[in-house]
């Protein structure tokens, strides 16, 4: 690395300071021995106690030579794998976003489908004319049904995609829908919708026709029903995905953060 006319003292400085918030950082990741001394040795000539400016001038450049020789690479390289305990190489970065960003749209689609199923206009009263001029009113079963089986549909690829992540937060959210939808599963059999042993959401297309409206509606709409639920876990599960996204898209091909991403920017590409 070239210096030119950077103050050497703040660079020193600067790589302490980062170095030594990382109180739990294990000296064996340096090669050295815990019983002889741990990584903040490689720095101890920097103390503030130094008796005179020559002795710390000469510290200064002591601690220099230990970053040109391939000390502070170690002490860098590990610094930054801090910053995430699992290691991901750019491509396995590329397939977990894809996956995520799959998932993100189902969870999308659910939330798409519970605004429909809360809409009162869904719930309104149609008057048809058959072949023969008789008129009926009834509320439009047809509408209500591809509504109720969209939201199914949604929300099975939701628990369907989940279920290949091993990201905690996004697992807590997909487990979040599933117990709100157990807790409600008397209510959601009565309108016609089915929970299978995987989870899977099923509609009963003759039970929903025979449902009381009022259930179906109580079941959607309103602050704290079983849909505000499902809608507010879909919510937290896209923005999740997100930031999830976010961290993995700054992974360079080494599997360490690019210097949009991480702190400590300052070396990022020097190793």
């Amino acid at each position: 690395m070239t210096l030119g006319t950077m103050d050497v003292n703040r660079v020193i400085w600067s790589a302490i300071a980062g170095m030594r918030k990382e109180n739990n950082m294990s000296s064996s990741i340096f090669n050295v021995s815990s019983s002889s001394s741990d990584y903040s040795s490689l720095f101890s000539s920097l103390s503030t106690s130094s008796s005179s400016s020559s002795d710390s001038t000469s510290s200064l450049y002591t601690d220099w030579a230990a970053l040109k020789n391939g000390s502070y690479a170690k002490l860098a390289k590990a610094y930054y794998s801090k910053q995430d305990s699992d290691t991901v190489d750019s491509d396995e970065a590329k397939l977990t976003i894809k996956a995520n960003t799959e998932l993100k749209s189902d969870a999308t689609d659910v939330k798409s489908s519970i605004s429909s199923l809360q809409s009162s206009s869904l719930y309104e009263k149609k008057t048809t004319t058959d072949e023969d001029g008789n008129t009926t009113t009834d509320y439009d079963y047809d509408k209500i049904i591809s509504a109720l089986k969209s939201f199914a549909e949604s929300y099975n690829s939701v628990i369907d995609a989940a279920d290949d992540s091993d990201n905690t937060g996004i697992l807590r959210n997909a487990a979040a829908m599933t117990t709100a939808t157990a807790a409600n599963q008397n209510l959601l059999s009565s309108i016609g919708i089915e929970i299978g042993e995987d989870n899977k959401l099923t509609v009963n297309e003759d039970t929903v026709r025979e449902a009381n409206i009022s259930d179906i509606k109580s079941l959607f709409q309103g602050g704290g029903s079983y849909g505000s639920q499902i809608e507010s876990s879909s919510s937290e599960l896209i923005n999740k995905i997100n930031a999830e996204n976010n961290k993995l898209s700054g992974y360079t091909s080494s599997g360490t953060y690019s210097s949009t991403t991480a702190t400590g920017s300052l070396y990022d590409g020097t190793y």
